[in-house]
């Protein structure tokens, strides 16, 4: 299901929200300061956090290729069929982390616990 939300632009994040006309908090529930945007579930401070914590055999692209639809396109043609399957786990545990505590929870997650969670099968 991430992946196909992914593929087709429609994560609900604030931006899409905004663009829906549904209106919500701008910011990044996460790491509060930054305005939350698909590709922000990449540069987060807490979900770098989570990347690095993962120590991912594949390399992931660090700049701003424009969504996160087109850096996981990037990701598919540049890393094995595994990695790119641990990728979607951990953007997938990301996302619940940030769901949860938006929901209260959770309060701040730990990136490593979340790392963790997004590469054992099911969190």
């Amino acid at each position: 299901m991430m992946a196909w939300r992914i593929i087709s632009d429609i994560v609900p994040t604030t931006d899409n929200l905004r663009q829906w006309r549904v209106p919500t908090d701008q910011t990044c529930i996460l790491c509060d300061p930054a305005p939350e945007s698909t590709y922000h579930l990449m540069e987060c401070p807490f979900a770098v956090g989570v990347w690095r914590a993962a120590a991912l055999p594949c390399r992931l692209p660090h700049q701003n290729i424009g969504s996160l639809k087109e850096w996981a396109l990037t990701v598919v043609q540049n890393s094995k069929r595994a990695d790119f399957e641990c990728v979607l786990m951990l953007l997938w545990a990301i996302w619940t982390a940030r769901n949860s505590k938006l929901r209260c929870e959770t309060p701040s997650p730990d990136p490593r616990r979340v790392m963790i969670g997004g590469k054992t099968p099911y969190g």
